[in-house]
């Protein structure tokens, strides 16, 4: 598990909200505060939908004269794995309050193994996926 502290929040929010950056993960769920609490789950009749067809509603909630209260948003995507009967699932966990944001990261498992190898995994690809988009960010841990 990563904890993760954005440093530069304004490119950040800008790369998920109105860029094509995270559009290949599938939206697990959104919350956002603003003069309302709107809240988005991600699923539909084929699964999860993909980020970027929901993005646009979520900037649509968020647009306005003042920034939003917070806003939580989990991201995730299929990892496989070697045991297709017990797949894989990363999640990347973004929240926004009080001026700061940040990222936590996790996975799931249908089955419980104390191995960590799948966690390792996940937290490298999203430390590779953030260094590759020139996301800068601070390990909390």
């Amino acid at each position: 598990m990563l904890a993760l502290s954005i440093l530069d929040i304004r490119d950040f929010m800008a790369k998920l909200l109105k860029d094509e950056v995270f559009d290949d993960f599938q939206l697990r769920n959104a919350v956002v505060n603003t003069f309302a609490r709107f809240e988005i789950y991600g699923t539909n009749d084929d699964g999860c939908a993909a980020w970027g067809l929901v993005r646009p509603h979520v900037f649509g909630a968020i647009k306005g004269d003042k920034p939003p209260k917070s806003i939580k948003i989990i991201l995730g995507k299929d990892m496989g794995g070697v045991d297709m009967e017990n797949p894989v699932s990363g999640f990347v966990n973004i929240h926004f309050e009080e001026g700061k944001a940040g990222i936590t990261t996790g996975i799931s498992k249908k089955g419980f193994s104390l191995d960590r190898f799948d966690d390792e995994k996940w937290d490298a690809q999203v430390m590779e996926f953030l260094d590759n988009n020139k996301i800068t960010y601070k390990n909390e841990i």
